[in-house]
């Protein structure tokens, strides 16, 4: 073979690998533009943003909100990392309806970005704070551990926090503050809080529909609850980019039994990992990182959906962890 076509290989190969500096890039300007777009939108016309468009086949309605901010981040993306519609697969939130076909990444060989950007849309209508735009990137034929490259959860009036495969701990990108300039904190590991005991904890679940409350309420793990534990039942990725110290810790423990879905559960879970808070699968063997891959590389799966403890320290996930595994704590 020439030299023409090795060089032609190489420049092929630098074209389809995922460099993570540009998706930091990417991943922070498009979260910025789409979070500028919502407060726009609905700062001119409310009506119009919490509208619905349609209803979805799982009963949800599809709000103009929802579907603005999806097709931004979209076309931002794609604009950003300089990536055709065949070089990115793109999954959003509203194209992840578990009555379709399952999308099954094991096969997919382009760079896979899912997003929610507005993760907790009945939170926003209600304008209450407990919002974010969460964005996971995936390259489905990495080895098993090492499939997420990337991870963010944008937190209104925050900052975006991210984490990446080839970092130790994960990342604050600041918000203007002050008229200072925007910049990047670097979030040392075990930087979640240090409390190890149940009776000390505050927990989070996601129990905003009354099924999921009454769930909890009959089983044993609300009557082991010690009387000091604080209980709240919100939870996902907001809480749990919430878990993440600076001046203080609000939340120690998150948790679901029910099971979530990935785009709901893997950006939060991950930057927490790198954090050095401790995700257990509940009834799985595997390990944290393999756990919430299996789950992306079949987003709409039922099968797939995601149950888990994620603690601030191994000891108060143990506790946990035996709390629910009690008889009839976990539903089948």
């Amino acid at each position: 073979m020439d030299s023409a076509f090795f060089v032609f290989l190489f420049h092929a190969a630098m074209k389809s690998r995922p460099n993570i500096t540009s998706i930091i890039r990417a991943a922070i300007k498009t979260i910025k533009v789409v979070q500028a777009d919502i407060a726009s939108h609905i700062a001119t016309d409310p009506d119009e943003a919490f509208s619905p468009v349609q209803m979805t086949r799982t009963g949800k309605h599809l709000l103009t909100i929802d579907k603005i901010a999806e097709a931004r981040a979209q076309v931002t993306l794609r604009i950003e990392l300089k990536r055709k519609k065949d070089e990115l697969q793109f999954l959003g939130e509203e194209q992840l309806d578990p009555n379709e076909n399952v999308h099954d990444l094991r096969d997919e060989d382009r760079l896979v970005v899912l997003v929610d950007m507005i993760d907790g849309t009945d939170l926003l209508a209600r304008n209450l704070s407990n919002w974010c735009s969460a964005m996971v990137f995936l390259d489905p034929q990495a080895d098993s551990g090492d499939k997420i490259l990337a991870a963010f959860v944008g937190v209104p009036n925050d900052g975006i926090y991210y984490a990446c495969r080839n970092h130790d701990f994960p990342y604050k990108y600041q918000f203007n503050a002050s008229n200072r300039k925007s910049r990047h904190i670097s979030l040392v590991k075990r930087t979640v809080s240090d409390v190890d005991d149940i009776a000390n904890a505050t927990v989070c679940f996601y129990g905003q529909k009354c099924s999921r409350v009454s769930t909890i309420m009959k089983t044993p793990f609300f009557d082991e609850l010690p009387e000091k534990s604080r209980f709240y039942t919100i939870a996902g990725n907001p809480m749990m980019i919430k878990m993440i110290r600076q001046e203080y810790s609000p939340v120690d423990a998150v948790f679901d039994i029910h099971g979530q879905w990935p785009h709901d559960v893997v950006a939060g879970a991950y930057i927490a990992i790198k954090a050095g808070a401790v995700y257990s699968p509940i009834g799985s063997s595997l390990n944290s990182i393999k756990h919430l891959e299996e789950g992306l590389l079949r987003p709409n799966d039922k099968n797939r959906k995601l149950r888990y403890v994620l603690a601030s320290t191994e000891r108060l996930s143990r506790q946990l962890n035996h709390m629910l595994r009690k008889k009839d704590s976990v539903p089948s």
